[in-house]
């Protein structure tokens, strides 16, 4: 199964900030647009993005599924469907040091079903999923720094 992840230090929000964000589903569009060719809402926190290859099916729905503060961190939880890809994909939140500052982290793990997908998952896919989601963590930092939450 591969695993992406990317760390942005959010410089002057505190966590508890960031993760009000990041719990808004509107918000998801614009990080989603500043990543992906083409969004399309679907519902409340639903979106359909393409995944930029060029086989059919390089769609996936992107699903917030909710927000998990129990475990001490804050995370904000994303489902992952597609017709050749299955993942899920979470933003976790830590305080930073200084305490003014957050550390997000956007870990993302899938799975491409079928062998042609995997083939495609390691000559194309996941180089271009990679940079997807390292534009998506690199456009959080920069639309907090812009407009940030009150």
């Amino acid at each position: 199964m591969p695993v992406i992840t990317h760390d942005v230090t959010i410089g002057g929000l505190r966590r508890d900030a960031v993760y009000a964000w990041l719990g808004e589903p509107g918000n998801h569009l614009h990080l989603l647009e500043g990543a992906f060719r083409h969004v399309q809402p679907r519902g409340v926190g639903v979106f359909e993005i393409e995944i930029g290859i060029p086989m059919a099916g390089g769609r996936l729905t992107y699903e917030i599924a909710g927000q998990d503060g129990s475990h001490g961190g804050r995370r904000v939880h994303v489902r992952l469907t597609g017709p050749r890809i299955t993942g899920r994909l979470h933003w976790s939140l830590r305080t930073a040091k200084p305490s003014t500052d957050t550390l997000v982290t956007l870990h993302v793990d899938y799975e491409p079903t079928g062998s042609l997908w995997r083939v495609a998952d390691a000559l194309l896919m996941r180089r271009r999923l990679e940079e997807a989601w390292q534009r998506m963590a690199d456009g959080l930092a920069a639309a907090l720094q812009a407009h940030p939450p009150e």
